[in-house]
């Protein structure tokens, strides 16, 4: 007599298979569906890297306003178009629109044009503007925040 040896997989090995790979699928979807899923990390990260070289770039800029006109005074360096906005929308009462002499493209060489939006120089400051119709305002001005970045709020 001879005997078969049966070849393959058995039908419970492919649904121990499938179930396996089924919570798998499920935690992924999970994750990547979660407030800070994979896209939401991606995005903060490239916010975050963009706003540190805009702030770094700031900084430079003023420090070699105070070493050029040895004067510690910042108070006067505005930039910015959304910072005309504020202005004239009386969100920010302490400059006139005259006083804003410097271009972004001056003190920071690129900006991101989505950024350029939510971007000023308030008083030698890097300053991101909260904007209600920004959807990722809030998120924005969360990392802001821990980048000690100030926030201007635009109603």
């Amino acid at each position: 007599m001879q005997m078969r040896k049966n070849q393959g997989i058995t039908l419970v090995a492919l649904v121990v298979t499938i179930v396996i790979l089924l919570i798998l699928a499920g935690i992924t979807f999970q994750y990547a569906s979660e407030e800070r899923g994979a896209s939401s990390k991606v995005h903060e990260a490239s916010f975050k890297t963009r706003w540190i070289g805009y702030k770094e770039q700031v900084e430079t800029y003023t420090t070699w306003q105070i070493a050029r006109n040895m004067n510690t005074n910042i108070g006067k360096i505005h930039a910015g178009e959304v910072l005309l906005e504020l202005i004239q929308k009386d969100v920010i009462t302490d400059i006139k629109p005259d006083e804003i002499k410097n271009s972004i493209n001056e003190i920071i060489g690129s900006v991101n044009e989505k950024d350029r939006n939510y971007l000023v120089i308030y008083h030698g400051e890097l300053c991101y503007v909260k904007d209600s119709a920004n959807k990722d305002a809030e998120q924005e001005a969360k990392w802001s925040n821990e980048l000690q970045i100030p926030v201007l709020m635009l109603k």
